[in-house]
């Protein structure tokens, strides 16, 4: 989407006139990498390399080596940063070393949870990484 077109559309639209109030452009910034401490197990980097993903943002990085250390963490970034790697990536190592392992991930939404859930199922389709994953909410037959 043409954020600038979107807003030069709805600054001249009638029932908009007047409602913007402020207007401001971030510059771009370049991105910033991190190796992890310890390296991915192969077959998880070769899932993630199948979905596109070669190299780990410096937050994911820091993030999935605090988990790894058993430490707690919380992530704040900008939407369509990465934030879920940050959890997947120690989820599905867990899973890898020690198959009979859980997760339990929460959602406030049914919509986010189906939206991670199918970035779940597609590393299995990428690579044949094997686990199950479901969702659970007030759709969800009691069968």
């Amino acid at each position: 989407m043409d954020v600038t077109k979107f807003l030069k559309t709805i600054e001249g639209a009638d029932f908009y006139k007047s409602q913007i109030e402020h207007q401001n452009t971030i510059p771009v910034r370049r991105a910033k990498y991190k190796e992890l401490g310890r390296p991915l197990p192969e077959k998880l980097a070769a899932v993630l390399k199948k979905t596109g993903i070669k190299k780990l943002y410096t937050h994911q990085a820091y993030a999935i080596d605090s988990l790894r250390k058993g430490n707690d963490i919380v992530v704040v970034t900008s939407t369509a940063s990465g934030k879920t790697l940050c959890y997947n990536v120690p989820v599905l190592e867990r899973l890898l070393a020690e198959p009979e392992s859980r997760a339990l991930y929460l959602y406030p939404t049914k919509a986010l949870a189906q939206d991670q859930l199918r970035v779940l199922n597609r590393y299995q389709s990428e690579g044949g990484l094997s686990f199950e994953a479901g969702t659970y909410d007030g759709d969800t037959p009691t069968s």
